[in-house]
């Protein structure tokens, strides 16, 4: 991590729970959900599917709830002025990580953005050209939607985060696993599905 940036968003506090781990996975699921779902769009036209696509697939697409990604209305109803500030500090500092700026002017060489529109560039190679890489592929939104999703899902294991899509299954009740619960001999409980 010493070439790792510091500063603002990582902060030494660890406000908000995020560690350069967080950063580091949120930048490969970006590049790998990228790859994803080109491929899924661009099916035959000689490009490789990411190995991660079924674990991206299952993946919310919106934005886990933090406390750095509530709306106004949100922080309304959560009426505690120094939580709001808080959360709203914190998507700040990611916003000025990920971007490089306060005014979040993505035109420097040396920001998190340009860092992953490389790694896409790259990681693509000559299967698509790089003005056909849609924006939302290094966004900061999808940023800001992995990091939340990296920080509410990724376990911790002798110190380093992993994602594991197996042990998340655990979370998971499948809605066939809710009719073996009823008794099939019970018209009442049976449902049409």
């Amino acid at each position: 991590t010493n070439s790792f940036p510091s500063g603002p968003g990582l902060d030494p506090r660890r406000i908000m729970g995020l560690v350069e781990q967080d950063i580091v996975l949120g930048m490969y699921l970006m590049v790998e959900e990228c790859q994803h779902h080109l491929y899924e769009k661009h099916v035959g036209s000689g490009g490789k599917d990411s190995y991660w696509g079924p674990y991206l697939d299952v993946l919310p697409q919106y934005l886990i709830p933090r406390l750095d990604t509530f709306s106004d209305e949100e922080y309304a109803v959560l009426g505690d002025t120094m939580l709001e500030a808080e959360g709203r500090r914190s998507k700040r500092l990611l916003e000025i990580l990920y971007l490089g700026t306060k005014s979040g002017s993505d035109g420097d060489e040396n920001t998190l953005q340009s860092i992953v529109r490389e790694m896409i560039q790259t990681k693509l190679g000559s299967s698509i050209r790089p003005s056909d890489i849609p924006s939302s592929c290094f966004s900061f939104e999808t940023f800001h939607r992995f990091v939340a999703i990296i920080s509410s899902r990724a376990m911790v294991l002798k110190g380093v985060k992993h994602l594991t899509p197996l042990a998340e299954m655990i979370n998971y009740k499948s809605k066939e696993t809710d009719l073996h619960e009823m008794d099939p001999n019970n018209d009442d409980e049976r449902c049409d599905t």
